[in-house]
Protein backbone atom coordinates (compact mmCIF):
# COMPACT_ATOMS: atom_id res chain seq x y z
CA UNK A 1 0.00 0.00 0.00
CA UNK A 2 1.27 3.36 -0.93
CA UNK A 3 1.94 6.14 1.99
CA UNK A 4 1.38 8.80 0.06
CA UNK A 5 -0.32 10.28 -2.93
CA UNK A 6 1.44 9.68 -6.19
CA UNK A 7 -0.11 11.84 -9.18
CA UNK A 8 0.93 10.54 -12.62
CA UNK A 9 0.08 13.33 -15.53
CA UNK A 10 0.04 13.01 -19.53
CA UNK A 11 -1.84 14.29 -22.28
CA UNK A 12 -3.33 13.59 -25.87
CA UNK A 13 -5.00 15.28 -28.15
CA UNK A 14 -5.90 18.75 -26.39
CA UNK A 15 -6.50 16.39 -23.13
CA UNK A 16 -4.61 16.12 -20.18
CA UNK A 17 -5.27 12.67 -18.25
CA UNK A 18 -4.21 12.31 -14.86
CA UNK A 19 -4.15 8.91 -12.38
CA UNK A 20 -4.39 9.54 -8.90
CA UNK A 21 -2.77 7.17 -6.65
CA UNK A 22 -4.03 7.20 -2.72
CA UNK A 23 -4.02 4.85 0.08
CA UNK A 24 -3.68 1.91 -2.24
CA UNK A 25 -6.71 3.41 -4.58
CA UNK A 26 -6.48 4.46 -8.24
CA UNK A 27 -8.67 7.44 -9.49
CA UNK A 28 -8.39 8.82 -13.28
CA UNK A 29 -9.45 11.90 -14.34
CA UNK A 30 -9.62 13.48 -18.04
CA UNK A 31 -9.84 17.34 -18.57
CA UNK A 32 -9.27 19.44 -22.28
CA UNK A 33 -6.87 22.03 -21.68
CA UNK A 34 -9.57 25.03 -21.66
CA UNK A 35 -7.18 26.96 -24.61
CA UNK A 36 -8.42 30.04 -26.23
CA UNK A 37 -9.29 28.42 -29.51
CA UNK A 38 -10.79 25.46 -27.10
CA UNK A 39 -13.02 28.30 -25.77
CA UNK A 40 -14.12 29.91 -29.31
CA UNK A 41 -14.78 26.46 -30.98
CA UNK A 42 -16.99 25.43 -28.11
CA UNK A 43 -18.78 28.59 -27.98
CA UNK A 44 -19.15 27.74 -32.15
CA UNK A 45 -20.17 24.55 -31.53
CA UNK A 46 -17.35 23.24 -34.09
CA UNK A 47 -13.75 23.19 -35.28
CA UNK A 48 -13.08 26.77 -37.06
CA UNK A 49 -9.50 27.15 -37.06
CA UNK A 50 -7.14 25.19 -39.69
CA UNK A 51 -5.52 21.86 -38.31
CA UNK A 52 -1.99 20.73 -39.67
CA UNK A 53 -3.74 17.81 -41.46
CA UNK A 54 -5.67 20.93 -43.69
CA UNK A 55 -2.18 21.95 -45.22
CA UNK A 56 -2.10 20.28 -48.49
CA UNK A 57 -2.25 21.93 -51.88
CA UNK A 58 -4.27 24.41 -53.36
CA UNK A 59 -7.08 23.57 -49.90
CA UNK A 60 -4.30 24.18 -48.02
CA UNK A 61 -3.40 27.49 -49.72
CA UNK A 62 -7.02 28.21 -48.93
CA UNK A 63 -7.14 27.36 -45.58
CA UNK A 64 -4.63 29.50 -44.39
CA UNK A 65 -6.10 32.75 -46.05
CA UNK A 66 -9.22 31.91 -45.02
CA UNK A 67 -8.15 31.32 -41.46
CA UNK A 68 -6.29 34.72 -41.93
CA UNK A 69 -9.56 36.92 -43.25
CA UNK A 70 -11.68 35.29 -40.29
CA UNK A 71 -8.93 36.96 -37.81
CA UNK A 72 -9.00 39.82 -39.77
CA UNK A 73 -12.80 40.02 -39.73
CA UNK A 74 -12.83 39.46 -36.14
CA UNK A 75 -14.89 36.11 -36.51
CA UNK A 76 -12.62 34.29 -34.02
CA UNK A 77 -10.07 36.01 -31.63
CA UNK A 78 -6.24 34.77 -32.00
CA UNK A 79 -5.27 37.70 -29.74
CA UNK A 80 -4.58 35.12 -27.20
CA UNK A 81 -2.86 32.47 -29.21
CA UNK A 82 -4.96 29.65 -31.58
CA UNK A 83 -2.66 27.07 -30.49
CA UNK A 84 -3.92 23.30 -28.65
CA UNK A 85 -1.40 22.79 -25.56
CA UNK A 86 -1.32 19.02 -26.97
CA UNK A 87 1.94 18.37 -27.61
CA UNK A 88 4.04 18.22 -23.81
CA UNK A 89 4.11 19.12 -20.48
CA UNK A 90 6.90 20.50 -18.27
CA UNK A 91 6.88 21.50 -14.80
CA UNK A 92 9.11 24.33 -13.74
CA UNK A 93 8.64 27.17 -11.53
CA UNK A 94 6.72 24.73 -9.10
CA UNK A 95 3.69 24.92 -12.25
CA UNK A 96 2.60 22.72 -14.53
CA UNK A 97 2.34 23.57 -18.54
CA UNK A 98 0.93 22.45 -21.47
CA UNK A 99 2.64 23.07 -24.42
CA UNK A 100 2.38 23.27 -28.18
CA UNK A 101 4.50 24.51 -31.14
CA UNK A 102 1.93 27.35 -31.91
CA UNK A 103 1.64 29.04 -28.52
CA UNK A 104 2.35 30.31 -25.32
CA UNK A 105 2.19 27.75 -22.69
CA UNK A 106 -0.96 27.06 -20.59
CA UNK A 107 -0.37 26.63 -16.76
CA UNK A 108 -2.59 23.99 -15.18
CA UNK A 109 -3.58 23.31 -11.70
CA UNK A 110 -3.35 20.19 -9.76
CA UNK A 111 -5.81 20.02 -7.08
CA UNK A 112 -6.01 18.39 -3.79
CA UNK A 113 -7.95 15.44 -5.11
CA UNK A 114 -6.29 14.62 -8.17
CA UNK A 115 -8.81 16.65 -10.45
CA UNK A 116 -6.92 19.09 -13.26
CA UNK A 117 -7.75 22.52 -14.26
CA UNK A 118 -6.55 24.83 -17.17
CA UNK A 119 -5.01 28.33 -15.47
CA UNK A 120 -4.81 30.07 -18.43
CA UNK A 121 -1.99 31.54 -20.47
CA UNK A 122 1.19 32.19 -19.98
CA UNK A 123 2.99 34.86 -20.94
CA UNK A 124 5.53 35.86 -17.90
CA UNK A 125 4.15 39.22 -17.45
CA UNK A 126 3.80 40.04 -20.95
CA UNK A 127 7.39 39.56 -22.02
CA UNK A 128 7.02 36.57 -23.69
CA UNK A 129 5.34 38.12 -27.28
CA UNK A 130 6.13 34.65 -29.59
CA UNK A 131 5.18 31.35 -29.38
CA UNK A 132 7.41 28.76 -27.07
CA UNK A 133 8.56 25.37 -28.58
CA UNK A 134 6.63 22.14 -27.07
CA UNK A 135 9.94 20.94 -26.05
CA UNK A 136 11.74 23.22 -23.41
CA UNK A 137 14.61 22.06 -21.54
CA UNK A 138 15.03 22.44 -17.54
CA UNK A 139 18.73 22.17 -16.79
CA UNK A 140 18.46 19.72 -13.32
CA UNK A 141 21.99 21.91 -12.05
CA UNK A 142 20.31 24.90 -12.26
CA UNK A 143 16.86 25.01 -12.20
CA UNK A 144 16.78 27.09 -15.43
CA UNK A 145 14.17 26.32 -18.25
CA UNK A 146 15.70 26.98 -21.55
CA UNK A 147 13.18 27.46 -24.46
CA UNK A 148 12.73 29.07 -28.20
CA UNK A 149 9.92 30.36 -30.22
CA UNK A 150 10.36 30.65 -34.43
CA UNK A 151 8.41 32.99 -36.74
CA UNK A 152 8.08 33.76 -40.15
CA UNK A 153 10.24 37.22 -39.95
CA UNK A 154 14.07 37.40 -39.09
CA UNK A 155 15.17 36.56 -37.68
CA UNK A 156 13.39 33.11 -37.45
CA UNK A 157 14.44 32.14 -34.19
CA UNK A 158 14.29 33.73 -30.29
CA UNK A 159 16.07 31.78 -27.83
CA UNK A 160 15.22 32.55 -24.02
CA UNK A 161 16.09 31.40 -20.44
CA UNK A 162 13.64 31.12 -17.11
CA UNK A 163 15.28 31.32 -14.22
CA UNK A 164 14.73 28.91 -11.34
CA UNK A 165 12.03 31.24 -10.11
CA UNK A 166 10.56 32.44 -13.28
CA UNK A 167 11.44 35.35 -14.69
CA UNK A 168 12.46 35.08 -18.70
CA UNK A 169 15.04 37.05 -19.40
CA UNK A 170 14.81 39.30 -22.79
CA UNK A 171 15.35 37.17 -25.98
CA UNK A 172 18.36 36.18 -27.79
CA UNK A 173 17.62 36.37 -31.71
CA UNK A 174 19.26 33.09 -33.62
CA UNK A 175 20.14 34.62 -37.22
CA UNK A 176 19.54 31.82 -39.99
CA UNK A 177 19.35 32.16 -43.85
CA UNK A 178 15.26 30.89 -43.86
CA UNK A 179 12.78 30.30 -41.61
CA UNK A 180 11.61 26.99 -40.46
CA UNK A 181 9.79 24.82 -37.62
CA UNK A 182 12.12 24.34 -35.31
CA UNK A 183 10.66 21.46 -33.38
CA UNK A 184 13.46 20.63 -30.60
CA UNK A 185 16.77 21.15 -29.62
CA UNK A 186 19.36 20.16 -27.05
CA UNK A 187 21.19 21.25 -24.19
CA UNK A 188 24.69 20.95 -22.52
CA UNK A 189 26.77 21.96 -19.98
CA UNK A 190 28.54 24.73 -21.99
CA UNK A 191 26.50 24.96 -25.22
CA UNK A 192 23.41 24.49 -27.07
CA UNK A 193 22.37 22.99 -30.03
CA UNK A 194 19.98 23.83 -32.74
CA UNK A 195 19.13 22.10 -35.89
CA UNK A 196 17.88 24.73 -38.37
CA UNK A 197 16.33 22.26 -40.19
CA UNK A 198 12.57 21.12 -40.16
CA UNK A 199 13.56 17.50 -39.69
CA UNK A 200 14.91 17.68 -36.49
Amino acid sequence: MLDKTQIYVSITCRMIHGLRIKDGKASYVSRFVKTSRFKQEEYFNGSKFMKIGDLKGLFGLLMVNMQMLRAKLKIFDVSYGHGTANTALVYHHQKLLALSEGDKPYAIKILEDGDLQTLGMLDYDKRLGHNFTAHPKVDPFTGEMFTLGYSHTAPYVAYRVISKDGFMQDPVPITISDPVLMHDFAIRELFNIYGPSSVL
